[in-house]
């Protein structure tokens, strides 16, 4: 019986952290001071006026594309894994309007991810 008392009490003690993702780099735009575990969208202040390939977006796309697009995923038909497959798929597809309205299927992106996109396409999608 004192066991079961004492292990309640040490029990109801216990309280468990709450994992709260978001941008942990100090130095983005979007930084969360509450962030525990970065969900990889931090946006760098050069993201929002010239955005590059390398630094901006692809890693948008790695974040929120890649596990369906790309081999083994449920539309590899469309590869988004280097420049060459996202170039492809900014010629030859709507991309804005699909990321606007229906991908990723889990939940959209975040505005400014779409804008970052939507303005590195605008100045012409340079592989840099």
């Amino acid at each position: 019986m004192r066991y079961n008392l004492l292990l309640s009490i040490i029990l109801s003690g216990c309280t468990y952290n709450e994992l709260i993702t978001g941008c942990t780099n100090p130095l983005a735009i979007n930084y969360s001071a509450d962030a525990i575990v970065d969900d990889g969208n931090c946006l760098l202040d050069e993201c929002i006026s010239t955005p590059s390939f390398v630094d901006c977006v692809k890693p948008i796309i790695d974040n929120n594309c890649v596990s369906c697009h790309s081999y083994g995923g449920e539309a590899a038909f469309l590869d988004l894994i280097d420049y060459n497959s996202i170039n492809y798929a900014v010629n030859n597809y709507d991309i804005i309007v699909i990321i606007n309205t229906t991908m990723p299927k889990v939940a959209l992106m975040p505005e400014n991810n779409i804008n970052i996109i939507e303005k590195w396409i605008n100045d012409g999608a340079q592989n840099n």
